[in-house]
């Protein structure tokens, strides 16, 4: 049932290029560069968009193998789940970013420190 609506959109397996050789790094090299640089809505928007255009345009490209084609095409889908829950839902910046951190060690980004184990898992 889904292939109806998929099908049309791709071309099949035979009539596909092969998949370029910075294809892979270069969608790593966005994920690893939306950690990088610093928070904000604008860059989640970018780096999700990002994201997600190479997902979408990785089943035009082929290895050659169905199968390696199939598992090669979930790690495209699995970055953007991965920046989100580490970035937008986890910022490792909490407030506003020229603010000084709470602690005099300097290690501290986040607003207090939890003391007991239940609350760090909470």
């Amino acid at each position: 049932m889904l292939e109806r609506f998929i099908s049309p959109f791709y071309p099949p397996i035979e009539d596909r290029s092969p998949l370029p050789v910075l294809y892979t790094p270069g969608a790593f090299v966005v994920l690893v560069f939306g950690y990088a640089i610093g928070p904000g809505p604008i860059r989640t928007a970018t780096i999700s968009l990002l994201l997600v255009l190479f997902a979408l345009q990785r089943p035009y490209y082929t290895v050659g193998n169905a199968a390696q084609d199939y598992g090669l095409s979930g790690w495209f889908i699995v970055f953007l789940p991965l920046f989100l829950d580490f970035s937008a839902t986890n910022p490792r910046w909490v407030g506003r970013i020229d603010e000084h951190p709470p602690r005099k060690d300097n290690k501290g980004i986040t607003r207090y420190d939890l003391k007991t184990w239940s609350q760090r898992l909470a």
